[in-house]
């Protein structure tokens, strides 16, 4: 696998300079601040590139899932489809039959954790044949944890990340569900990782529970630079998630980034973001 710390080529949705041009102008200046080229991805039908995107499992091999995820059921509209999507065609693309968002995948070199959305998403398959498919695709052991029941998406990256091959930054933990916190431990005693905490809040503007405003983990990793969502809702909280970070990757250069329009809409930088090593 290509974990995030190795990654040094980032594009966005063209979609999202079109519906969110503040924010694409804010993510543009601070990638130019620190000397990052980007490209922009055509064909896409909405902002979220993670999701609709492969995923790189060695230098020049990726995975392309098959996205048809429950929640966009009805919504043809704006659901991507990794086919059309013009420089797709000149990548060296592994088919996958199993219906997985980028978003549901973090990885180390030789580990990868998932939610069990996956299992929702590919009901014609038992656990163990879904278990055995991504570790003979990905090459890495594969772990599982509980999806937030009130998550529409079921994704991972908002919860938990790799810092390194052994160790994980996750959400505080006494703050989450009971049942996450049981599957996450257990998952912790079967893969023998270490972990790290990070502060979170939920916004307590967000009638339909879909926002991703206090979500620090939803950063964005390459090899030199982590654009780190801050919210300006709590600045304490901010102040102290951006320490944290800091001293996790003091030889990498971190920038706090503000994009609460995209957080509204239930993503942040991960999420609006490919990145892959090339």
């Amino acid at each position: 696998m290509i974990p995030d710390w190795r990654k040094n080529k980032l594009y966005l949705s063209k979609k999202l300079k079109t519906q969110f041009p503040k924010g694409f102008s804010v993510i543009s200046n601070a990638l130019r601040k620190y000397n990052v080229s980007f490209d922009v991805i055509n064909d896409t039908k909405d902002i979220w590139a993670r999701d609709y995107m492969p995923v790189q499992v060695g230098e020049k091999e990726f995975i392309q899932f098959r996205y048809e995820p429950d929640y966009l059921d009805g919504y043809d509209e704006i659901r991507t489809i990794p086919s059309e999507i013009e420089m797709l065609k000149d990548v060296s693309i592994i088919k996958s039959n199993l219906n997985i968002d980028g978003g549901n995948v973090v990885c180390s070199k030789s580990k990868v954790i998932l939610t069990d959305r996956v299992f929702q998403e590919n009901p014609s398959l038992s656990k163990e044949d879904i278990k055995k498919e991504l570790e003979q695709l990905f090459q890495s052991q594969v772990y599982f944890v509980p999806a937030i029941k009130s998550d529409m998406t079921g994704h991972i990256d908002g919860h938990l990340r790799f810092i390194n091959n052994d160790t994980i930054i996750v959400n505080k933990l006494d703050q989450e569900y009971s049942y996450w916190q049981i599957g996450f431990l257990k998952m912790i005693k079967e893969s023998g990782l270490k972990y790290i905490e990070m502060p979170w809040y939920e916004d307590k503007n967000d009638a339909l529970r879909k926002s991703a405003i206090g979500s620090y983990l939803n950063y964005l990793q390459l090899d030199k630079l982590i654009l780190f969502p801050v919210f300006k809702e709590n600045t304490e909280m901010d102040k102290k998630a951006l320490e944290i970070v800091k001293k996790i990757y003091p030889k990498i250069d971190v920038e706090p980034i503000e994009i609460n329009s995209f957080g509204k809409e239930g993503g942040l930088m991960n999420c609006i973001t490919w990145t892959i090593y090339d």
